[in-house]
């Protein structure tokens, strides 16, 4: 599960509310520290934010949409799929996969393509190669039991 926030939450005086493997991102500090990194550098310097392995486990594509607000201009990937550009269709499923799993609801290829958002070719026109194991992976959701 992973809860992106703004809010200054250093003093966790009720971790009962946050599950053992929760990770907290405040998007805040993130964004200090890359104006505090830019402030180091010459100002005609790009800077890269490596997002592969969903950025690290802590949601590729909020974590790359806040940074490329920054004015960060290129990512790096572990692997070219990683690297697809996602595409307002992409988005659509990419929500209802974190909608369903919000709700409890198990995921399946079958489920996706009976959704209206696609259907099960358009899935893997999508997401080609494994399509429900790799959108999940860009959603930031667990992989579904129903992938091998």
């Amino acid at each position: 599960m992973i809860k992106n926030t703004n809010k200054n939450e250093a003093n966790f005086q009720n971790m009962k509310e946050y599950p053992s493997n929760y990770i907290l991102i405040n998007l805040n500090n993130l964004s200090l520290n890359y104006h505090h990194i830019k402030d180091l550098l010459a100002s005609d310097t790009c800077i890269t934010a490596m997002v592969k392995s969903n950025a690290y486990g802590h949601g590729m594509i909020t974590i790359s949409l806040h940074l490329q607000k920054l004015g960060v201009e290129s990512f790096g990937v572990f692997t070219l799929e990683e690297g697809i550009e996602l595409t307002d269709k992409h988005f659509e499923v990419i929500e209802y996969l974190r909608n369903e799993t919000a709700n409890g609801s198990p995921l399946t290829i079958r489920k996706v393509g009976k959704s209206g958002i696609t259907d099960i070719k358009g899935l893997y026109d999508l997401f080609p190669g494994g399509p429900l194991k790799k959108s999940s992976r860009i959603a930031g959701i667990p992989k579904p039991s129903s992938c091998v």
